[in-house]
């Protein structure tokens, strides 16, 4: 669903599986301005955002638990899980969105 997501910003972009996450590639290239992290009830994201604490607190606002922002590289963290991917998936791809211009400027 995440991938669908991201296709919509941008086609090239597909997944890049390593031992411990899971990022994306663009045009072979490697980019993770989005990390995901499986785990066995929840997918953790990580990712690269222009105002991260605003984007937390729209998370928040929409029902997400175990929102941060990560004190080394400032990244956004959030869970997604069953319940939320389908209510949510504007606000994911708004944040997608988002972290793919940053990481394109």
């Amino acid at each position: 669903v995440c991938l669908k997501l991201l296709n919509e910003v941008d086609p090239d972009l597909n997944l890049n599986y390593n031992q411990s996450y899971i990022g994306l590639s663009h045009k072979k290239k490697t980019n993770n301005f989005v990390i995901f992290l499986p785990k066995q009830n929840f997918l953790r994201v990580q990712t690269m955002v222009n105002n991260a604490e605003n984007w937390a607190n729209q998370l928040k606002a929409n029902g997400f638990k175990n929102v941060s922002i990560g004190k080394r590289n400032g990244r956004l963290k959030f869970r997604i899980d069953k319940s939320n991917i389908a209510s949510s998936s504007q606000i994911i791809k708004e944040i997608f969105k988002n972290s793919y211009e940053s990481w394109m400027e």
